[in-house]
């Protein structure tokens, strides 16, 4: 693994450095990653397999957001803040992530400032893309709500 799959353009060295702070982690089909709530001092990286991103409902039920392939860093908020995970990782099926300390890489990132930049500004790039997807599934949900249930003035 050479580059991040989902973060272009960064600097290869910068990536093997990153990668050289972890340390690899094997986890079997069905088994959790992370959890939702447990504190966040992590960044990991899909090196083999596949990981599911879930999300409990309010109704408890799990939701899939997403499933990770190689090379696909998720995580990534404990980088930021060390607030409690906002969902769950469970290996989809035989995986290998690297698991990297975020204030290990906190280190790396101040001594590589290009690298530094390159990350987050590929990391912003990704939250707009989840911002600009909400939208849209917000959007249609909001249409699929107003003709099931148009306003009393379009009903009469």
């Amino acid at each position: 693994m050479h580059s991040f799959k989902d973060l272009p353009g960064l600097d290869p060295l910068g990536w093997q450095a990153m990668l050289q702070l972890g340390q690899t982690r094997a986890f079997e089909p069905g088994q959790i990653i992370f959890a939702e709530g447990a504190p966040s001092a992590h960044i990991y990286v899909v090196r083999r397999g596949l990981v599911e991103i879930m999300k409990e409902s309010v109704s408890g039920k799990m939701l899939r957001l997403a499933i990770l392939d190689e090379g696909t860093v998720f995580g990534e908020g404990a980088l930021f803040a060390a607030s409690p995970r906002s969902t769950t990782a469970v290996a989809f099926r035989d995986t290998v992530v690297g698991v990297i300390a975020s204030d290990l890489l906190r280190g790396l990132l101040e001594t590589r400032p290009d690298f530094a930049r390159l990350l987050y500004r590929a990391l912003s790039a990704r939250l707009h893309q989840v911002v600009v997807d909400l939208d849209a599934d917000l959007r249609l949900l909001h249409q699929r709500l107003h003709h099931q249930h148009p306003p009393e003035e379009e009903r009469t």
